[in-house]
């Protein structure tokens, strides 16, 4: 049930998600029902740190997953310390996590700390995402310069690969590329609008508001 909440939330269709979510509270524990509705609904963010507060038998993965959701609302509340903490947790739980690497990177990107990002990815470039936030993160830091250089050519050439193969699903990684990376507004809105027909989570709304705003347009 959770994996059709995932998709129903990706496609902007929250109602049908919180009723999965719902139907699937009855069944597993409850961490896993306060992680599917916080993913969901960000406003029962409370409902999730109480859960975590309580938990003390949930395998490292779910405890990962439902931290990593926790740190997300957090940051988008605007709670960086209740952020970094939640991620610095599943982190130590899981460090090999790409998707926890990324949303990790991403709040330590808007807090201005670049040069932490950078170490936390460094190691972790076969993941397209990942290789461009620490492309984001080195854009920062002079000292950076060369492997900077380095990294966007190879980022630029995997975009180049996958639009050969006529593949949409790095849409959303494209379009902040173009927004961050090589400072095309116009490029990124028009990206950002055909990713944010496929997918509505609150990054594809943050990237889409960002990218029109920078190119002077509606979204």
């Amino acid at each position: 049930m959770y994996p059709y909440a995932t998709v129903r939330s990706v496609v902007g269709r929250a109602d049908e998600a919180r009723a999965d979510c719902d139907r699937l509270e009855r069944a597993v524990p409850a961490l896993v029902g306060a992680a599917c509705r916080a993913s969901a609904d960000a406003s029962t963010w409370r409902a999730l740190d109480a859960a975590l507060a309580a938990d003390t038998t949930s395998p490292a993965g779910i405890r990962t997953w439902a931290l990593t959701i926790a740190g997300e609302m957090a940051a988008r509340r605007g709670d960086a310390v209740g952020a970094d903490a939640r991620f610095r947790e599943a982190l130590a739980l899981d460090p090999n996590d790409a998707y926890l690497a990324g949303a990790y990177a991403d709040f330590l990107i808007d807090a201005g700390r670049h040069d932490e990002a950078a170490r936390l990815l460094d190691n972790r470039t076969r993941h397209d995402a990942l290789l461009l936030r620490l492309v984001i993160a080195e854009r920062q830091l002079p000292e950076r310069r060369e492997r900077y250089e380095a990294d966007r050519a190879e980022l630029a050439a995997r975009f180049d690969a996958t639009r050969r193969r006529g593949d949409s699903v790095h849409r959303r990684e494209e379009a902040r590329y173009a927004l961050e990376v090589e400072d095309d507004p116009a490029r990124a809105l028009t990206l950002a609008r055909a990713n944010f027909a496929m997918q509505k989570e609150p990054a594809d709304a943050r990237l889409l508001a960002d990218a029109a705003r920078a190119a002077g347009a509606r979204p």
